[in-house]
C-alpha cells in the first residue's frame, strides 16, 4: 500500500511537472511567436521605410535628370541658334564688302540659313516660328535686290567696248588716255561683278521655288518685296511657284530680259513696273 501510494504520488508529481514543463514551454513559444512576429513587423516596416525612401531617392534623381537634360537641351538650343544668329551677322556685314566674292560668300551663307531655320524642327516645332527666322533674311537678300548701285545707270555704256578717242578727247595726251581707259574697265568689271551678286540672289530663289524642291525647303510661303529694284541684269523666274507669298515688283525696272514663264503667283502687284 505504501509502494502503491509512493508510485502514485510520483506519477502525480511527474504529470504535474511535465505539465508545468509543458505550460512553461508553450509560454515560452508564445512569446517567441510573439518576438517572431514583432520582429517580422519590425522588418516588414523597415522594409517599407527603406523601400519609400529608395522610391523617394529614385524620383529625385529621375527629375533631376530630367531638369538637366531639360537644361542641356535648353543650353544646346540657345547655343544653335547664338552660333546661327553670329554666322547672320557676319554675312550681312560681308554683303558691305568691296569685294564681290566675300558678297557672294555671304548671299550663300545667308540662303543656308534660311534652309536651316525651315528644317530645324527639333529646336522650333512650330513651323510658323522657323519661317520667321527665314523671312527676316529673305527680307535682307531682297533688301540688297533693291540697294541702288550707281553704275547700273551706265550700264547701257558700260557694256559697250571703250570709244574714246587718243586724240579726239585727249588731245593726244596719252597718259590721261590710258587712265581713263583704266578706269573704264575698273568701272566695267564692277558692274559685271555686282551683276552677277544679284543674279545669284535671284537664282537661289528662283530654285527654292521650284516644285522639285520638297516643302520643309521651299521658300513659296515667303514675302517677297522687289519694289522700285533696278533689275540691270536678266532675270529669271521660269516655272515659279511663289503659293501663299505676296511678291511686290510695283515700280521695279527691268532693263534686262526677265522670264516669268511658267511662273504661278497668289498675289504679286506689278503697278508702275517698267519693262
Amino acid at each position: 500500500h505504501i509502494l502503491y501510494v509512493t508510485g502514485g504520488t510520483i506519477a502525480v508529481l511527474g504529470l504535474v511537472e511535465t505539465h508545468r514543463k509543458n505550460t512553461t514551454d508553450r509560454i515560452k513559444a508564445d512569446a517567441d511567436i510573439q518576438n517572431y512576429q514583432a520582429s517580422q513587423a519590425h522588418q516588414a516596416k523597415t522594409l517599407a521605410e527603406q523601400a519609400r525612401h529608395f522610391t523617394e531617392t529614385i524620383e529625385k534623381e529621375r527629375e533631376k535628370i530630367k531638369a538637366d537634360k531639360d537644361k542641356n537641351e535648353q543650353d544646346h538650343i540657345r547655343q544653335v541658334h547664338a552660333e546661327r544668329r553670329s554666322r547672320y551677322t557676319t554675312a550681312i556685314e560681308q554683303l558691305s564688302s568691296d569685294k564681290a566674292s566675300i558678297r557672294l560668300g555671304g548671299v550663300y551663307t545667308l540662303v543656308g540659313l534660311v534652309d536651316e531655320w525651315l528644317a530645324d524642327d527639333k529646336t522650333i516645332p512650330n513651323i510658323e516660328e522657323r519661317r520667321k527666322e527665314g523671312q527676316v533674311i529673305i527680307n535682307n537678300l531682297c533688301a540688297y535686290i533693291r540697294s541702288p548701285f550707281l553704275l547700273a545707270e551706265r550700264a547701257e555704256q558700260l557694256d559697250k567696248p571703250y570709244a574714246k578717242d587718243l586724240q579726239k578727247n585727249f588731245g593726244g595726251d596719252i597718259e590721261k588716255f590710258n587712265e581713263d581707259k583704266q578706269y573704264f574697265a575698273q568701272e566695267k568689271a564692277a558692274l559685271e561683278e555686282e551683276r552677277q551678286v544679284r543674279q545669284s540672289i535671284i537664282k537661289e530663289i528662283r530654285e527654292h521655288l521650284s516644285k522639285n524642291y520638297s516643302e520643309s525647303s521651299s521658300w513659296s510661303d515667303f514675302d517677297y518685296d522687289f519694289s522700285h529694284a533696278h533689275f540691270f541684269y536678266p532675270v529669271n523666274f521660269i516655272n515659279s511657284y511663289f503659293g501663299t507669298s505676296i511678291v511686290n515688283f510695283s515700280g521695279a525696272k527691268f532693263t534686262e530680259r526677265a522670264d516669268f514663264s511658267e511662273a504661278k503667283f497668289t498675289q504679286a502687284n506689278f503697278s508702275r513696273a517698267t519693262f
